[in-house]
Protein backbone atom coordinates (compact mmCIF):
# COMPACT_ATOMS: atom_id res chain seq x y z
CA UNK A 1 0.00 0.00 0.00
CA UNK A 2 1.52 3.36 -0.46
CA UNK A 3 1.98 6.00 1.56
CA UNK A 4 -0.76 8.78 1.18
CA UNK A 5 0.39 12.27 0.18
CA UNK A 6 -0.95 14.81 2.26
CA UNK A 7 -1.39 17.68 0.16
CA UNK A 8 -0.75 21.25 2.37
CA UNK A 9 -3.62 23.56 2.83
CA UNK A 10 -4.03 26.94 1.47
CA UNK A 11 -2.90 28.53 4.45
CA UNK A 12 0.39 26.03 4.76
CA UNK A 13 1.17 26.84 1.54
CA UNK A 14 0.97 30.69 2.17
CA UNK A 15 2.83 30.55 5.47
CA UNK A 16 5.67 28.75 4.31
CA UNK A 17 6.16 31.39 1.24
CA UNK A 18 5.93 34.31 4.07
CA UNK A 19 8.51 32.39 6.16
CA UNK A 20 10.94 32.58 3.70
CA UNK A 21 10.84 36.30 3.21
CA UNK A 22 14.62 37.57 4.78
CA UNK A 23 13.39 38.71 7.91
CA UNK A 24 10.24 36.91 8.78
CA UNK A 25 11.61 35.45 11.96
CA UNK A 26 12.66 37.87 14.50
CA UNK A 27 15.52 37.46 16.74
CA UNK A 28 14.23 37.38 20.19
CA UNK A 29 17.24 38.69 21.88
CA UNK A 30 18.12 41.31 19.27
CA UNK A 31 14.50 42.68 19.29
CA UNK A 32 13.89 42.56 23.32
CA UNK A 33 17.51 44.79 23.70
CA UNK A 34 16.22 47.40 21.04
CA UNK A 35 12.87 47.24 23.08
CA UNK A 36 14.28 47.59 26.77
CA UNK A 37 17.35 49.03 26.82
CA UNK A 38 15.64 52.53 28.16
CA UNK A 39 14.54 51.17 30.48
CA UNK A 40 16.60 48.14 31.92
CA UNK A 41 19.96 48.98 33.37
CA UNK A 42 22.91 47.51 30.75
CA UNK A 43 24.23 45.17 33.94
CA UNK A 44 20.85 43.56 33.99
CA UNK A 45 19.05 43.58 30.37
CA UNK A 46 21.18 40.04 29.25
CA UNK A 47 19.98 38.65 32.30
CA UNK A 48 16.28 39.65 31.84
CA UNK A 49 16.21 38.43 28.74
CA UNK A 50 17.95 35.13 28.61
CA UNK A 51 15.85 34.30 32.00
CA UNK A 52 12.42 34.28 31.49
CA UNK A 53 11.53 34.18 35.29
CA UNK A 54 13.55 37.71 35.65
CA UNK A 55 12.00 38.93 31.89
CA UNK A 56 8.75 38.51 33.50
CA UNK A 57 9.70 40.84 36.82
CA UNK A 58 9.56 43.82 34.31
CA UNK A 59 6.81 45.61 34.35
CA UNK A 60 3.88 44.26 32.71
CA UNK A 61 1.93 47.64 31.48
CA UNK A 62 5.43 48.89 29.98
CA UNK A 63 5.76 45.47 28.20
CA UNK A 64 2.19 46.42 26.89
CA UNK A 65 2.52 49.51 26.12
CA UNK A 66 5.26 48.70 23.60
CA UNK A 67 4.10 46.08 22.04
CA UNK A 68 1.04 48.90 21.62
CA UNK A 69 3.75 50.69 19.80
CA UNK A 70 4.95 47.88 17.49
CA UNK A 71 1.60 47.08 16.64
CA UNK A 72 0.78 50.44 15.44
CA UNK A 73 3.97 50.63 13.28
CA UNK A 74 3.04 47.35 11.96
CA UNK A 75 -0.38 48.91 11.00
CA UNK A 76 1.35 51.29 9.11
CA UNK A 77 3.49 49.35 7.40
CA UNK A 78 1.52 46.31 6.20
CA UNK A 79 -0.29 49.10 4.37
CA UNK A 80 2.74 50.77 2.69
CA UNK A 81 2.85 50.00 -1.01
CA UNK A 82 6.89 49.51 -0.93
CA UNK A 83 6.55 46.91 0.36
CA UNK A 84 7.73 44.57 -2.68
CA UNK A 85 9.77 47.04 -3.96
CA UNK A 86 12.14 46.78 -1.00
CA UNK A 87 12.36 43.22 -0.68
CA UNK A 88 16.01 42.07 -1.07
CA UNK A 89 17.36 41.00 -4.68
CA UNK A 90 17.08 37.70 -5.81
CA UNK A 91 13.98 36.55 -3.89
CA UNK A 92 11.01 36.24 -5.62
CA UNK A 93 7.46 35.74 -4.34
CA UNK A 94 5.48 32.31 -5.60
CA UNK A 95 3.51 33.60 -8.23
CA UNK A 96 0.65 32.44 -7.69
CA UNK A 97 -0.10 34.01 -4.05
CA UNK A 98 -0.72 37.44 -4.96
CA UNK A 99 2.02 39.89 -3.25
CA UNK A 100 -0.65 41.80 -0.97
CA UNK A 101 -1.72 38.72 0.20
CA UNK A 102 2.07 37.88 1.42
CA UNK A 103 2.21 41.39 2.95
CA UNK A 104 -0.07 41.08 5.18
CA UNK A 105 1.24 38.06 6.80
CA UNK A 106 4.20 38.94 6.29
CA UNK A 107 3.49 41.52 8.91
CA UNK A 108 1.12 39.10 10.85
CA UNK A 109 4.11 36.95 11.44
CA UNK A 110 5.89 39.77 12.32
CA UNK A 111 3.51 41.29 15.20
CA UNK A 112 3.03 37.61 16.52
CA UNK A 113 6.84 37.33 17.42
CA UNK A 114 6.83 40.61 18.76
CA UNK A 115 4.01 40.24 20.79
CA UNK A 116 4.62 36.72 22.18
CA UNK A 117 8.20 37.87 23.46
CA UNK A 118 7.38 41.06 24.97
CA UNK A 119 4.45 39.02 26.40
CA UNK A 120 7.37 36.63 28.00
CA UNK A 121 7.29 33.76 25.51
CA UNK A 122 10.89 31.95 24.50
CA UNK A 123 12.13 31.35 20.97
CA UNK A 124 9.95 30.37 18.31
CA UNK A 125 12.61 28.98 16.58
CA UNK A 126 16.35 27.74 18.05
CA UNK A 127 17.63 31.43 17.17
CA UNK A 128 18.55 30.52 13.69
CA UNK A 129 17.27 32.08 10.89
CA UNK A 130 15.47 28.85 9.42
CA UNK A 131 12.09 27.48 9.95
CA UNK A 132 10.70 23.89 10.24
CA UNK A 133 7.52 22.27 10.56
CA UNK A 134 7.24 22.95 14.25
CA UNK A 135 7.64 26.55 13.37
CA UNK A 136 4.82 26.53 10.92
CA UNK A 137 2.38 24.88 13.56
CA UNK A 138 3.40 27.69 16.32
CA UNK A 139 2.43 30.00 13.76
CA UNK A 140 -0.60 28.50 13.04
CA UNK A 141 -1.82 28.42 16.39
CA UNK A 142 -1.29 32.01 16.95
CA UNK A 143 -2.63 33.06 14.07
CA UNK A 144 -5.68 30.92 15.20
CA UNK A 145 -5.91 33.04 18.12
CA UNK A 146 -5.87 36.11 15.82
CA UNK A 147 -8.93 34.79 14.01
CA UNK A 148 -10.75 33.98 17.15
CA UNK A 149 -10.55 30.20 17.12
CA UNK A 150 -11.50 28.68 20.26
CA UNK A 151 -9.57 25.51 19.74
CA UNK A 152 -6.09 27.61 19.29
CA UNK A 153 -6.89 29.91 22.15
CA UNK A 154 -6.89 26.47 24.26
CA UNK A 155 -3.80 25.04 22.55
CA UNK A 156 -1.65 28.68 23.30
CA UNK A 157 -2.85 28.58 27.13
CA UNK A 158 -1.64 25.13 27.44
CA UNK A 159 1.63 25.91 25.70
CA UNK A 160 1.72 29.06 27.79
CA UNK A 161 1.10 26.74 31.56
CA UNK A 162 4.14 24.24 30.07
CA UNK A 163 6.08 27.24 29.44
CA UNK A 164 5.53 29.14 32.56
CA UNK A 165 6.63 25.74 34.50
CA UNK A 166 9.75 26.05 32.74
CA UNK A 167 9.53 23.48 30.14
CA UNK A 168 12.21 24.03 28.07
CA UNK A 169 13.49 27.72 25.77
CA UNK A 170 11.34 27.55 22.92
CA UNK A 171 7.93 26.32 22.65
CA UNK A 172 8.90 23.18 20.52
CA UNK A 173 10.54 21.92 23.46
CA UNK A 174 6.83 20.97 24.21
CA UNK A 175 5.83 17.94 21.96
CA UNK A 176 2.86 18.46 19.70
CA UNK A 177 1.59 14.94 19.53
CA UNK A 178 1.67 14.35 23.45
CA UNK A 179 -0.82 16.77 23.77
CA UNK A 180 -2.90 16.08 20.82
CA UNK A 181 -2.34 19.25 18.85
CA UNK A 182 -1.33 17.85 15.63
CA UNK A 183 -4.82 16.76 14.27
CA UNK A 184 -5.99 20.42 15.66
CA UNK A 185 -3.31 22.48 14.01
CA UNK A 186 -4.24 20.90 10.93
CA UNK A 187 -8.26 21.65 11.09
CA UNK A 188 -7.07 25.29 12.36
CA UNK A 189 -5.12 25.72 8.65
CA UNK A 190 -7.62 24.65 6.92
CA UNK A 191 -10.23 26.80 9.06
CA UNK A 192 -7.91 29.84 8.41
CA UNK A 193 -7.69 29.39 4.58
CA UNK A 194 -11.64 29.37 5.12
CA UNK A 195 -11.98 32.39 7.10
CA UNK A 196 -9.12 34.34 4.80
CA UNK A 197 -11.56 33.98 1.64
CA UNK A 198 -14.10 35.01 3.71
CA UNK A 199 -12.91 38.27 5.05
CA UNK A 200 -13.23 40.12 1.62
CA UNK A 201 -9.80 38.75 0.07
CA UNK A 202 -11.33 37.97 -3.13
CA UNK A 203 -11.84 35.15 -4.87
CA UNK A 204 -10.28 31.29 -5.18
CA UNK A 205 -8.06 31.02 -8.48
CA UNK A 206 -7.47 27.34 -10.26
CA UNK A 207 -4.80 26.05 -7.58
CA UNK A 208 -7.24 27.47 -4.53
CA UNK A 209 -5.10 30.54 -3.50
CA UNK A 210 -6.71 33.44 -1.81
CA UNK A 211 -6.76 36.37 -4.59
CA UNK A 212 -6.68 39.57 -2.70
CA UNK A 213 -8.01 42.15 -4.66
CA UNK A 214 -6.88 45.69 -3.79
CA UNK A 215 -6.09 45.19 0.36
CA UNK A 216 -4.35 48.45 0.24
CA UNK A 217 -6.10 50.50 -1.73
CA UNK A 218 -9.53 49.41 -0.09
CA UNK A 219 -8.23 49.84 3.39
CA UNK A 220 -8.91 46.19 4.15
CA UNK A 221 -5.95 45.79 6.12
CA UNK A 222 -6.27 48.34 8.32
CA UNK A 223 -9.43 47.37 9.80
CA UNK A 224 -8.29 43.95 10.23
CA UNK A 225 -5.14 43.65 11.50
CA UNK A 226 -4.93 45.73 14.42
CA UNK A 227 -7.58 45.13 15.76
CA UNK A 228 -6.44 41.10 15.69
CA UNK A 229 -2.87 42.41 16.40
CA UNK A 230 -4.16 43.56 20.08
CA UNK A 231 -6.48 41.15 20.14
CA UNK A 232 -3.78 38.73 20.50
CA UNK A 233 -2.11 40.59 23.15
CA UNK A 234 -4.99 41.05 25.43
CA UNK A 235 -4.92 36.96 25.26
CA UNK A 236 -1.21 36.64 26.07
CA UNK A 237 -0.84 39.50 28.47
CA UNK A 238 -3.69 37.27 30.31
CA UNK A 239 -2.00 34.32 30.32
CA UNK A 240 0.75 32.58 32.72
CA UNK A 241 3.53 33.63 30.76
CA UNK A 242 3.19 36.91 30.85
CA UNK A 243 4.24 37.64 34.40
CA UNK A 244 5.62 36.30 37.32
CA UNK A 245 3.37 34.78 40.18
Amino acid sequence: MKNEIVKPSVFETLLTQVLRIPGAIVNRENFLKKQLYKYIPDQNLDESICNLDEFRKIDLNLRIKLAKKSINLHTIEVTSISFTLGLPGGFAIAGTIPADLIQYYYHIILIIQKVAYLMGWPDFTDGSKSFDDDTLQEFTLFVGVMFGSHQASTAVKIFAKKIAEGTGKRITAIPLTKYGFYNMIKQIGKWIGVKVTKKGFGNFVAKGIPVVGGIVAGGITLYTFKPMSLKLLKYLSDLDTAYLK
